[in-house]
């Protein structure tokens, strides 16, 4: 019995890619669970990842950085191969449009972010990752991390902050949605769309 503690506690490889794949296992499996209709998807890996560094899992830091590094590579490969054909196609249907509101919500709240690091003394690390969170954005926390880096400041803050904040984006974002269709959305709406 003592060898499975040790493949749990012991800073190994095996170690390494065993916790990685029970916290993937399990956050795409409670991801599946629907409430009301809504469920979380593959952000709930993220959430199981959180509980299990509150519980005190952890993995040798070389490897926690490789499998952060190359989960991130992957991560925007798959999303360049999932937008990459429609991309330039949107350009012709109000893409340009939508593109510049993007940018604009992005430039937006990074000012505010600059903002509140200058008015309330919050660590720039620490916004940094309340910005990415927020806007549950792992590739920009990523970039984040590698800037606060080469420039000598500590990065850590920015991940604990982008996972106190990440639950709030995603959560906060589904209840936007849910308030908002309740407040806009007429009844002869919705009978006349079931009939379509």
């Amino acid at each position: 019995m003592n060898w499975l503690t040790n493949i749990f506690v012991q800073h190994t490889p095996l170690q390494a890619v065993i916790v990685i794949s029970i916290i993937i296992a399990l956050g795409l499996g409670f991801g599946k669970i629907k409430i009301k209709g809504v469920s979380l998807g593959v952000t709930f890996v993220f959430f199981v990842g959180i509980l299990a560094g509150h519980l005190g899992l952890s993995i040798d830091s070389q490897m926690l950085l490789y499998a952060q590094n190359f989960g991130l590579v992957l991560f925007v490969y798959e999303l360049g191969l999932k937008v990459g054909p429609g991309f330039f196609a949107s350009f012709r249907s109000g893409g340009v449009k939508l593109n510049m509101l993007g940018l604009a919500t992005v430039l937006l709240g990074t000012l505010m972010a600059a903002c509140f690091t200058l008015t309330l003394g919050i660590p720039m690390s620490d916004m940094v990752g309340v910005l990415c969170g927020a806007s549950t954005n792992t590739p920009a926390l990523g970039a984040a991390q590698e800037t606060l880096q080469q420039l000598g400041l500590p990065s850590a803050g920015a991940a604990l902050s982008c996972a106190v904040t990440y639950p709030l984006g995603v959560v906060g974002v589904i209840l936007a949605f849910i308030v908002i269709r309740k407040l806009f959305t007429r009844p002869k709406d919705l009978h006349v769309h079931v009939h379509e």
